[in-house]
Order: structure tokens, then C-alpha cells, then sequence
């Protein structure tokens, strides 16, 4: 497990500072020494990993190093996280134009996309990420001096596997001999559905209807050794449902992690301040055929513009341990999330037109305060969990969110009886957390850019300060 967590993390590294230098712009201040530092760590405690998980079976305090090592990673994955979301938002706003030259056009362009969107980017671009990498390399020069004291074996250049390590960026210059135009999107070139026996392809865009040199999205269809990360994006030029319906995703068993990207459409000059219920539609039927296979373990949706996210498919993903919900800005009520039996990280951004998240984010049912459940428990004689697994929280610019309810009175229901880390960012309108955090297992909990949450959870002098004082690590700016 560690090893696979550590590996996860050199990648990312490497992909966000590709990335970075593909936007022409630093989002992090002095990102390739924090990368340097923490890719340094992390090779040097890769070496030992193989050794490590061997000896954890017999000694506690090897276990126990792991333990911290694992938590570590889950942390700096968040932040990579973070990161990549501020590069995309970047992009977004490149490829919107922003239209300066003009305020007509300027204003027909944030009718299609929230406001916050645009906000959000400007705080999170000079909000302290670099701070945040520089904490946690702290905290992993501490854990890779640590790994001495065990006299734990280096496997490097031995006994470790090679791995292979490959990159879905490309150096325009040297693709289909279009030096001419580097500044031009590279698509997937045409044929490589043929490549059947394929297993790495880290990202799939579908070409323009005019790029007769591209794909299409049914070019997945044939792929069915893919394994590992697939992110899917340009769907805005899927023509129809049929198409997706060819990729035969839930046909790739070996698929771990799945990006779907929806992209924001063009803009329509004409009629500017309309979205389309047709494109609506369109999504979710879409979003309906791009089923996965049921193994998949991270699921990632951006740009969606339905008011629902719950495919016929979502909850028998049994297996899934991450969902990110990013740029959903229609989405109106979340799917039964606390259904899923091995989710450990939930992320959800900009979701901007919930205003309420009701007991159906929890799986339970609104009509009669939960009754069913309340006699699905008395029946089972055994209280129901919610989810049971879930470590890690996140929402971000939720900027309509105004409430967050709790339970009904009924005692036999748990509420994330592991929940570790809850961060709730740019969430003015939020005015309480509901009671079922208060009694959760939380080591960290971080309130940043909302108003009223952070008044009445203030240090000492907030009035619900008491509720959560006995949390560990609270930040609150």
C-alpha cells in the first residue's frame, strides 16, 4: 500500500510541474525546489519500502512509521490536489478569453461560467499551497530521517521492480512536424484504437469535428488493457450518446482511476446568457454511458453542467475510495455518497448552487425523518453506518451553501466513525456544521475564507468553540 502511495506521488509531482510550465505561469512560488525536496524525500524512503513492509508484520514501531508515512501521503496528495485544481482554473480562464478588450463580451462570458469561479482562482492562486508543501516536506524530512533508526534495507536498483513511468505531455514540436504552431492543442492521433494491447494512456481528448487527423471518443473501444489513471476530456465534441457507449469503459477491468472533464462549451455569441437544456440533457445521458468498471477505486467529474450527478451506475462502484466533484455549477442535490462502503476521500468544489446539504448527502431517505432506516436498524439489531470508511472531507467555494443538516433524533445511526481531516474553504454563507462532526474522530479541522463558520467556531471566544476544542489541530483564517 505504501509503496504504491509513494510511487502515486512522484508521478504527480512530475505531472504538475509539466503542467505549471505548459501554462507559462507560476501558480506556486519557488514550485520546482518544493518538488525537488519532497521528491528527494520520497525516493530516498521508496528505497526502503519493499524492506519496511516486510518487517511492519513483526515490529510495531515499523508499523507505526508507516502508519505516519501513509497519512503524510494522503496529506501532500491533498495538496497536489489543490495545486492541479488552481492549474486548471487557470486554463479555464485562458480558454474563456475573459475578453478585457470588451465588457459586453466580458459580461456574456460570466453568464456561462460563476463568478466565483473567477474569484476562487485569484485566492487559491496566492493562497499559501507553497506554505502548505513546505509543512508537509517538513514533516517527511522528518519521517525519511526516522526510517534510520529501523536499519531498514534499501531494495533500490535490486530487488525493486521496475517501473514504468510515462507522462501524457508532449513536446509539440516534434508531433505530426507542427513546429508552426506550437501553440496548438495536441489531440490523440488518429489510429491509436488500433493499439490494442495498450496499457498506459494517461489522457484521451477527443478531437475537434474539423481535425480529421484526431479520434473519437468510440477509439477507446478495443483498449481493454488499460490500467492504472485514465483522464477523458473534449467531450464538449462528443456528437452523441452512441459514442460513448462505443468507449466500453466498464469493459476495462484494469482501470483504477477515471477523469471525466466535460469542458466548458463555446461560448454562443448570439445568446450568451442561455444554457441550453438540451446540452443539460445531453450530459446526463452522456455521463450515463461513460459507466466504468465496477473495480474502479478514484472517480473524478469536472464541468458538469446537469443538476443531478447520480448515474445508473454510481453506487455499484463499491470499491471506489476517492470522489472529486469540481466546477459542477447547476448541481442542485448531492447522489447518497455515504453509501458508498470504501469511499476515503470526498472532494467537491465549486459547486456553487447548493444551498442545502440535506440527509440525502448521507444516504438517507428526507420523507419521515429517516424512518425506514430507523426500522431497517431495529430489524438488523445493529446500528447503520454511514460512511463507514471516509477519512478525508473537503468543500471548497461553495459560495449558495448555507446549510448542512444533521441527523434525525434516532441513536442507531453512525455518522464517518473514521473521518480524520475535514477542510471546509471559501464557504461565506455555511452557518454550522452539523452535531454528527462534533463526536467525530477528527485530527484536523480547517475553516479558511468563511465568514460565518469562523466566528462561531472561533478560538475561545466563539460559541460553539467548546464543540470542537478537543480537536487536535484547528485552523481557522
Amino acid at each position: 500500500m505504501a509503496v504504491e502511495l509513494v510511487s502515486g506521488i512522484l508521478t504527480q509531482l512530475a505531472t504538475l510541474i509539466c503542467k505549471e510550465a505548459a501554462q507559462e505561469v507560476k501558480l506556486v512560488v519557488g514550485a520546482e525546489e518544493h518538488v525537488e525536496k519532497i521528491t528527494g524525500n520520497l525516493q530516498a524512503i521508496q528505497a526502503v519500502l519493499v524492506d519496511a513492509e516486510k518487517k511492519q508484520v513483526n515490529e510495531a514501531t515499523v508499523r507505526r512509521w508507516l502508519d505516519k508515512l501513509k497519512q503524510a501521503s494522503y496529506d501532500i496528495d491533498d495538496v497536489l490536489d489543490e495545486w492541479n485544481t488552481a492549474i486548471l482554473k487557470l486554463k479555464i480562464e485562458k480558454e474563456a478569453g475573459l475578453a478585457r478588450d470588451s465588457s459586453v463580451l466580458a459580461k456574456k462570458v460570466c453568464s456561462f461560467i460563476p463568478s466565483s469561479c473567477f474569484c476562487f482562482s485569484r485566492i487559491v492562486h496566492r493562497h499559501d499551497i507553497a506554505v502548505k508543501i513546505g509543512d508537509l516536506n517538513e514533516k517527511l524530512e522528518m519521517i525519511s530521517t526516522e526510517k534510520e533508526r529501523y536499519h531498514l534495507n534499501s531494495t533500490r536498483g535490486s530487488e525493486e521492480p521496475e517501473r514504468l513511468i510515462t507522462t501524457s505531455f508532449v513536446d509539440v514540436s516534434e508531433v505530426f512536424g507542427r513546429d508552426h504552431d506550437e501553440n496548438a492543442l495536441v489531440y490523440m492521433p488518429k489510429g491509436i484504437g488500433k493499439l490494442t494491447t495498450l496499457r498506459t494512456l494517461d489522457e484521451f481528448r477527443v478531437s475537434e469535428p474539423d481535425y480529421t487527423d484526431g479520434c473519437k471518443l468510440g477509439d477507446l473501444k478495443d483498449l481493454n488493457h488499460l490500467r492504472g489513471e485514465l483522464s477523458i476530456s473534449g467531450l464538449q465534441y462528443v456528437s452523441n450518446v452512441r459514442e460513448a457507449e462505443d468507449a466500453c469503459l466498464k469493459h476495462k477491468k484494469h482501470l483504477r482511476s477515471l477523469t471525466i472533464h466535460f469542458d466548458i462549451p463555446p461560448i454562443d455569441i448570439a445568446n450568451p446568457e442561455v444554457i441550453h437544456d438540451g446540452r443539460i440533457t445531453f450530459q446526463k445521458h452522456l455521463l450515463n454511458a461513460l459507466e466504468p468498471h465496477q473495480d474502479l477505486e478514484h472517480l473524478v467529474i469536472r464541468f458538469y453542467s446537469g443538476t443531478e450527478v447520480f448515474p445508473n451506475w454510481i453506487l455499484s462502484l463499491t470499491k471506489l475510495k476517492l470522489l472529486s466533484l469540481d466546477e459542477c455549477p447547476s448541481l442542485e442535490q448531492f447522489p447518497p455518497l455515504g453509501k458508498f462502503p470504501n469511499l476515503e476521500s470526498l472532494k467537491i468544489y465549486n459547486v456553487s448552487s447548493i444551498k442545502k446539504v440535506g440527509v440525502e448527502f448521507l444516504g438517507l431517505e428526507e420523507s419521515e425523518g429517516g424512518q425506514k432506516q430507523k426500522n431497517e436498524c431495529e430489524n438488523s439489531k445493529s446500528s447503520l453506518v454511514l460512511f463507514p470508511k471516509l477519512k478525508r472531507l473537503t468543500f471548497a467555494a461553495m459560495e449558495s451553501w448555507e446549510e448542512w443538516e444533521g441527523l434525525p433524533t434516532e441513536r442507531e445511526i453512525v455518522v464517518m466513525p473514521c473521518l480524520r481531516s475535514l477542510s471546509i474553504f471559501s464557504c461565506q454563507k455555511l452557518k454550522a456544521l452539523p452535531e454528527f462532526l462534533h463526536v467525530a474522530p477528527l485530527q484536523t479541522l480547517s475553516i479558511e475564507w468563511c465568514q460565518t463558520l469562523g466566528q462561531r467556531y472561533q478560538r475561545e471566544t466563539g460559541e460553539d468553540w467548546p464543540k470542537i476544542s478537543h480537536i487536535p489541530y484547528v485552523l481557522m483564517r
